[in-house]
């Protein structure tokens, strides 16, 4: 049975009403647990709860959405970012690109729609990560089974803790988080060396 993993989705912006707006829309979806902060400053009292996804509005009293998002990306550049704007310049959209911004929506009728879709693909990267971080801890027993989720064709990997090093045959382990990205995965969660048939 696939498991379920819950987004965590912090939503800032000063303006109450619409933030109501879209947190409600937002959680019309039961795997979506959203949070709404009125500045950057309040949020960052509570970015140690790890987000998944934070949305951001662009103009902000205080901190600035760049500002924010240069702070999560030394934080943890692992969270996505969503920018929510007004502005449609080339140039402010570079520059959140630049900064970190997975995505960026400009603010007008249909936002809504496109932020749920957004988030749907954001979701599924960060539920992809949770699993592979979930499977690839290893047991006490130095040895975890696999569940073979639709991206990982490996029915077993072994560890091996003096060497931190997994081992597995010849199947592709990495499958469509892609080599690059994967290799980056398992250094995150402590693996020094992969063994070659993993690749």
């Amino acid at each position: 049975m696939e498991k379920n993993y819950v987004t965590k989705i912090f939503l800032i912006d000063d303006d109450e009403m619409y933030s109501t707006i879209m947190k409600t829309s937002l959680e019309q979806n039961d795997l979506y647990d959203v949070h709404t902060f009125s500045s950057g400053e309040k949020f960052f009292n509570h970015i140690h709860e790890n987000p998944d996804v934070v949305i951001i509005d662009y103009n902000l009293p205080g901190m600035s959405g760049i500002e924010i998002l240069k702070k999560i990306r030394e934080y943890n550049p692992d969270t996505a970012t969503v920018v929510l704007s007004g502005q449609d310049k080339l140039e402010v959209v570079v520059e959140a690109y630049n900064n970190g911004a997975n995505n960026y929506l400009i603010k007008k009728e249909n936002v809504i729609v496109e932020l749920k879709h957004c988030i749907k693909n954001l979701s599924i990267n960060s539920s992809l990560r949770k699993e592979v971080q979930e499977q690839l801890r290893p047991t006490t027993h130095g040895w975890h089974n696999i569940r073979t989720p639709n991206f990982v064709t490996q029915e077993q990997v072994e560890y091996k803790p003096d060497a931190r090093r997994y081992e597995a045959g010849s199947h592709n382990l990495l499958g469509i988080v892609g080599l690059r990205a994967g290799l980056e995965l398992l250094q995150e969660i402590g693996v020094d060396a992969v063994s070659k048939d993993l690749l």
